[in-house]
């Protein structure tokens, strides 16, 4: 059986992996959860146990002290638990993280087949990071972070575009950016969102705000960027009309 990873970061990665999750009925996944709300972890534990067989496959790693010590010790015990879950696959939706690239660094030396794939992140994916480009990202953070984090530490010129991706999953692969169509591009398994696996899964979490079981005259889906980096936007709008 093959046994896959899902590192999750963000409520729209666990969207897009619980959808590919549900398409691979036969491959036992597992869940780390990383830089996420705990608060909203704790909610969701519930749903989650039907994407998976036990509470032993899903691991919360607590990052409210957000230091470099914190986050050495998070990867060491994320390499850990993918190598007692003997890991074939890792799935990420953001491999700027560090906890992902130690991941992949040191497991791939003792599982040479390794494959890590992103997850199409839903706004990267087509138009790039141009932050990514600038010479304090380019150089100066990956030299700070190499510094003291590793040497193994890469500074992807976009999110999905560093060596320890091997695939890039996507809702659009002909309309990928230029920085990732070098990559081996697949189409993300669509029929996942209409499994009954994942169906059941979106009608627990629906239930957890009170929304109505069926709805069935939704016209559209609107997903705003992630609350950090909209609360970032709104405070430097804040001090600029200050």
């Amino acid at each position: 059986m093959t046994k896959d990873l899902y590192i999750i970061s963000s409520v729209f990665h666990l969207l897009i992996a619980a959808a590919v999750a549900a398409s691979r009925p036969n491959n036992k996944a597992n869940w780390v959860f990383i830089r996420f709300n705990k608060k909203r972890f704790q909610d969701l534990q519930p749903c989650l146990l039907s994407l998976v067989g036990s509470e032993g496959q899903v691991l919360y790693l607590d990052d409210s002290s957000n230091s470099v010590k914190q986050r050495k010790k998070n990867s060491e015990v994320l390499l850990n638990f993918a190598k007692e879950s003997h890991i074939s696959q890792v799935f990420v939706g953001n491999d700027r993280h560090v906890e992902f690239q130690f991941l992949a660094h040191f497991l791939k030396k003792e599982i040479p087949s390794l494959r890590s794939i992103y997850l199409d992140e839903g706004l990267y994916s087509y138009i790039g990071r141009k932050a990514s480009g600038a010479i304090a990202e380019r150089i100066v953070d990956q030299a700070l972070k190499r510094l003291v984090y590793g040497a193994w530490w890469q500074t992807p010129k976009t999110i999905g575009a560093s060596d320890y991706i091997d695939e890039v999953w996507l809702a659009y692969p002909e309309q990928v950016c230029s920085i990732l169509q070098s990559k081996v591009r697949t189409q993300l398994p669509l029929e996942g969102f209409e499994s009954t696996l994942f169906q059941g899964f979106i009608k627990c979490w629906g239930g957890l705000f009170d929304l109505p079981i069926n709805l069935h005259k939704v016209d559209f889906i609107l997903t705003i960027t992630d609350e950090k980096t909209l609360l970032s936007s709104l405070a430097m709008k804040r001090q600029s009309e200050t």
